[in-house]
C-alpha cells in the first residue's frame, strides 16, 4: 500500500475492536483525515501516543481501501497540560470540535491547522482559555470564509457609534441600536466587546499576554461567537455543555 508523511494533531478518537482506535486527525498537509491506529490500545503499543487528545505529532500512514492505516508516528509535543487542566481540556475539545464539524475529509487548510496548533500552546503556556477560544473562533471564521461583519450596521450599513449594539447570528454581524429592535436572535453586544473583538481578530501571542478584557466583555464576545459559529456549522457543538459547566473553585 503507498504510504504518506503528514504533520497531524488528534481531534478525536473512539475505539475499534478489542485492540484498536480509529482515530481523526487534522493534518497540516490533507486536512482532516480518519486513521486505523491498530492495537493502540495495547500497554506496549508504540502508536498509543500518537492516538492521545490533542497530541501534535509526525505520522507515516499506510493507504487504505476504507481507512487508512497507522503504520509510524512521533510525537512532536504531547500537550499533557490541556489533558491535566480541566478547563484547559474544556477550551481545547470545543476548539478540536469546531475543526471536526467544519473541515471536511482530505480539504486541507493549512492556515486552520497553523492557528489551531498556536491556540493549544497559547492554552498550555498559560494564557487565559477564555481569550484564546474566541480569538481561535473569530480568526478561524475569517479562515473559513465567514468572518462576522464588526464595521457597519448588517442591516442599515450605518456605523456603529452607539455604547450598546446587537449581534445577530443569522444576519453574520453587529447591528445599530435601532435595527437591534427588530431582529429575532438579537444578543447584547457592547461598544467595549466591538473594540475587543476586532483587537481578536488579527491578534498574535503577544498581543494575549496585553489584553486584560473585563469578565463580562469576555463573556458576550464567547455567545455571540458561539452562536455565529452554530449558524454556520447548522449544529450546535457537543462540547458546548461541557465547555459551561461549573468548575470547582480551588482553595487558597
Amino acid at each position: 500500500m503507498p504510504v504518506y508523511k503528514v504533520s497531524a494533531i488528534v481531534l478525536r478518537r473512539r475505539n475499534l475492536g478489542e485492540a484498536d482506535k480509529i482515530v481523526t486527525y487534522l493534518a497540516r498537509e490533507r486536512g482532516k483525515l480518519s486513521i486505523v491506529a491498530k492495537g493502540s490500545r495495547k500497554p506496549t503499543s508504540r502508536l498509543a501516543a500518537a492516538t492521545e487528545l490533542f497530541v501534535y505529532c509526525r505520522l507515516v500512514a499506510a493507504t487504505g481501501r476504507n481507512l487508512d492505516v497507522l503504520t509510524q508516528s512521533e510525537t512532536r509535543h504531547p500537550f499533557l497540560g490541556l489533558r491535566e487542566d480541566l478547563n484547559r481540556f474544556a477550551h481545547a475539545a470545543y476548539l478540536s470540535e469546531i475543526v471536526d464539524r467544519a473541515v471536511e475529509e482530505h480539504d486541507p487548510h493549512p492556515d486552520l491547522f497553523d492557528l489551531l496548533l498556536a491556540a493549544f500552546y497559547q492554552m498550555e503556556s498559560g494564557r487565559d482559555p477564555e481569550l484564546v477560544s474566541p480569538t481561535f473562533i473569530v480568526q478561524a471564521a475569517s479562515l473559513l470564509g465567514y468572518q462576522p461583519e464588526l464595521e457597519t450596521c448588517v442591516r442599515c450599513a450605518r456605523p456603529l457609534e452607539e455604547p450598546q449594539l446587537g449581534f445577530s447570528p443569522t444576519l453574520g454581524g453587529l447591528l445599530c441600536s435601532a435595527c437591534s429592535q427588530a431582529a429575532p436572535d438579537i444578543l447584547p453586544f457592547s461598544q467595549g466587546a466591538r473594540v475587543v473583538l476586532r483587537q481578536l481578530r488579527t491578534a498574535e501571542t503577544a498581543d494575549l499576554d496585553r489584553l486584560r478584557p473585563p469578565r463580562n466583555i469576555r463573556r458576550q464576545i464567547q455567545e455571540a461567537m458561539e452562536a455565529h459559529l452554530k449558524h454556520h456549522l447548522s449544529t450546535g457543538l457537543k462540547s458546548t455543555d461541557f465547555l459551561h459547566r461549573p468548575r470547582p473553585v480551588a482553595q487558597e
